[in-house]
């Protein structure tokens, strides 16, 4: 589906992957990327494995990139890299307000992007700590800070694996319970089918939120071997492209020919029943 992505139109698109080791799969991603026809705006990358001595070794062409580590233990980690057209600051102010190191979160803020009106848009990438990925205490901590971005009034994806089986949301509390927090502060899942099957499961874990349904959007997910995991993505088309393609202005045209056919189409009607109502 992604080589459907309209040519020659503007879209702003993400892109998600739980790489499991960026720099084991870089040469491979890079070559992925490649033959893809189309590029991403923005690649999110859970599970990088980076550290602060290594992530300027694996920088993409043609992207600036803000990176989490983990700070303790090997491995975790999340990425965004942001294709170098968008203007865009770390926002390091969205953060848990928790005790607990219960998720690796980045996000950026891109000014006024002209795909959604000029609103600013807040991307961030997510990956909790599978150690203490606590589904209740994780979304008490998260909900905290959906409302200050959703206070904030503008556009929002949230991107990553959420340690989360949306599947399992009529009969799951716990998971209820996160579908509602994100929810009340109107973030909904693009992707609704399994992300992630193997012989004896399929989930949903793997998914991209967000707050914006006023323009066409569309996400589907993408196969490949360079993880175990399939990566998703999403693209939404500039406000302009769908009103240039939606507002389409009617009018009629005067001219002899049409007033000469409007005089015929009259002639041929019977105004006995008009002319005879006592009532008219």
């Amino acid at each position: 589906m992604v080589n459907k992505i309209p040519k020659g139109i503007s879209v702003v698109s993400t892109f998600h992957l739980n790489i499991h080791s960026l720099s084991k799969n870089y040469d491979h991603l890079n070559q992925y990327l490649l033959g893809l026809e189309h590029t991403f705006s923005v690649i999110a990358l859970t599970e990088s494995w980076l550290t602060k001595e290594t992530d300027s070794l694996y920088e993409l062409p043609d992207y600036n990139c803000v990176h989490c580590h983990r700070k303790i233990r090997v491995g975790g980690g999340v990425s965004l890299y942001i294709q170098r057209d968008f203007h865009f600051v770390r926002r390091n102010g969205l953060k848990l307000k928790s005790n607990f190191d219960l998720f690796e979160l980045v996000f950026a803020e891109i000014s006024r992007s002209p795909h959604f009106g000029g609103k600013h848009v807040i991307i961030g990438c997510i990956y909790p700590q599978p150690p203490n990925s606590n589904i209740d205490l994780s979304s008490e901590a998260l909900s905290s800070l959906l409302k200050h971005i959703n206070l904030a009034g503008k556009v929002c994806f949230l991107i990553g694996d959420f340690y989360v089986n949306l599947l399992l949301s009529d009969k799951h509390s716990l998971t209820v319970n996160f579908l509602n927090i994100m929810h009340a502060d109107y973030l909904y899942p693009l992707l609704i089918m399994s992300t992630w099957i193997t012989s004896n499961s399929a989930t949903l874990t793997d998914n991209i939120f967000t707050n914006t349904f006023n323009y066409p959007t569309s996400s589907d997910i993408l196969f490949s071997d360079i993880s175990d995991r399939p990566s998703i993505f999403q693209f939404t088309l500039n406000s302009d492209n769908q009103k240039s393609s939606n507002n389409v202005t009617k009018c009629r045209i005067f001219n002899e020919e049409n007033m000469e056919h409007f005089k015929s189409v009259i002639g041929g009607v019977t105004w006995d029943s008009v002319h005879n109502e006592s009532d008219p």
